[in-house]
């Protein structure tokens, strides 16, 4: 049997590039964020995962916390404490370098007992590594502290423009391994094929779309045969220590690779042609100004991201910390020309083949011509790029 396999390069979220626009540059914030903190130290949701629809992709960090911890001032130098707000979820406390700041590093869900009182003395100097208020426990959600960047001081500016791992006073160094989970309708639904990586026809991105109407394919079935244009779902994360089901860090790039067996010598070779590149493609980087809440680009990116917020099978209490990604929903771009790091996410209708700039954008055609036959479909297999046969799947 000849086999592909689906090789997938992440990267976890310690990233140490810097990204700067026409706002105002981060402070750096320094570690730890808790008055009696261990190292090492866990997080919850890291930047860019997976979160409802009403919040798209998560604008911020999540630390775990402990019951009546305190939170301190996440600052090595004074700064000053410029807003407050108080919500269902706990109280925001916003900082910046001044009195003046109108945008700065925001600390949330602090349980705050008598906020107006920090109402009344806004923008007031706080102390570095001073002792906040401890973490407010609120529904099913893991108790947390979360840590976003807040511009929306200033009109229209929307939450979490940058990745907070890229602003620290010291440098971050972890135990994490990238390890795969197993795509969580595939683990739910299809039991028997659970290999950790899920097929769909192009387009059937939502798990609801897939083997329940009349003329679908079956869920299982297509598992082991795919046919046509499909898209891949993966679920990569980062093993704290090795630990297969912990989550430390969450995911900073995703891109993937096609790769053939060679039949002779069994050894995995690029399925790039000399004509065309399917070769290592990136899919994105948290990193920058994410979209806000629901958009092209988180149902593009996130194979739940047709899902209304909770309820249903995938409540997000149950997902939670378990990321999945459509690799293939990527363009053509080269990362040296990426503004920001969703901009080779691909958002259109459909897929493309386009051999002039040689690669398959938004799908992966597995209906492919070889080059010399191209613009024609391929009618037997020595005219096809990815042969008839039963594929393999594997992380």
């Amino acid at each position: 049997m000849r086999s592909i396999i689906v090789c997938l390069v992440v990267s976890l979220l310690l990233s140490t590039s810097v990204f700067s626009d026409n706002r105002g540059t981060p402070w750096l914030v320094s570690w730890p964020f808790f008055q009696n903190a261990q190292a090492p130290h866990s997080i919850q949701s890291g930047y860019g995962d997976w979160c409802i629809i009403d919040e798209g992709a998560h604008p911020g960090l999540d630390f775990g916390a402990t019951l009546g911890d305190s939170v301190v001032v996440p600052s090595d130098t004074p700064i000053y404490a410029i807003k407050i707000f108080v919500g269902p979820l706990g109280c925001t406390l916003i900082f910046g370098t001044d009195s003046t700041s109108q945008e700065g590093w925001g600390v949330t869900h602090l349980e705050i007992p008598h906020p107006e009182y920090w109402a009344d003395s806004i923008p007031i100097a706080v102390v570095s590594h001073e002792p906040l208020a401890p973490c407010l426990q609120y529904g099913s959600a893991p108790l947390h502290m979360h840590l976003q960047w807040v511009g929306n001081l200033l009109p229209g500016s929307p939450p979490g423009l940058y990745n907070p791992f890229d602003y620290y006073t010291d440098s971050l160094s972890g135990y994490d391994e990238v390890q795969f989970n197993h795509v969580k309708w595939e683990e739910m639904l299809s039991p028997a094929a659970n290999r950790g990586i899920w097929f769909t026809p192009d387009g059937y991105e939502s798990y609801t779309q897939l083997g329940y109407a009349p003329g679908e394919p079956d869920r299982d079935v297509f598992q082991d045969i795919v046919s046509g244009a499909i898209d891949i779902a993966a679920a990569p994360f980062s093993a704290f220590q090795g630990i297969s089901d912990y989550d430390s860090a969450g995911v900073y790039s995703v891109s993937y690779e096609i790769l053939r067996q060679d039949p002779i010598s069994l050894q995995y070779v690029s399925a790039a042609p000399d004509t065309g590149n399917f070769g290592l493609r990136w899919l994105m980087e948290m990193r920058d100004e994410l979209p806000n809440g629901d958009s092209p680009g988180y149902r593009a990116i996130f194979p739940d991201g047709q899902l209304p917020n909770g309820g249903g099978p995938l409540d997000p209490d149950w997902w939670y910390n378990m990321n999945a990604y459509i690799v293939t929903n990527s363009g053509a771009l080269d990362t040296t020309s990426w503004t920001t790091g969703w901009d080779n996410v691909w958002t259109n209708t459909g897929f493309v083949n386009d051999w002039a700039t040689g690669i398959c954008q938004g799908a992966w055609d597995t209906f492919l011509a070889i080059p010399d036959i191209w613009p024609n479909p391929p009618t037997q297999n020595s005219e096809a790029f990815f042969l008839d046969v039963k594929y393999e799947n594997s992380c």
